[in-house]
């Protein structure tokens, strides 16, 4: 039997690689990517809604869906602002300066 007392945690292991400033580049270029997903995902949850039930509301297909949900889908700000929509949210957008490296 494993011993689960010795294993990390997510949030653990995510500011273990984050320490890693290639990967950390890479991370935060995909932000905006999993805050859709995770917007997405929340609101199927919330509906208790299949992927295939929030295409159709969004108008798109279920693999759409599934790719926007992976991170694998570029937007548009108009696909953004129709999904924001579609769900009864406001979509929001902010560019916050970072330090130079």
């Amino acid at each position: 039997m494993r011993d689960v007392k010795n294993w990390k945690t997510w949030d653990d292991t995510l500011k273990e690689w984050l320490q890693d400033p290639k990967f950390r580049r890479g991370y935060e270029r995909m932000q905006p990517r999993f805050e859709v997903a995770k917007f997405l995902v929340g609101i199927r949850i919330k509906n208790n809604w299949t992927q295939k039930q929030l295409a159709h509301i969004l108008g798109l297909k279920q693999s759409e869906v599934s790719l926007i949900e992976s991170g694998d889908r570029n937007l548009s700000l108009k696909t953004l602002q129709n999904i924001a929509e579609a769900c009864g949210a406001q979509l929001s957008i902010q560019f916050l300066e970072t330090a130079k490296t």
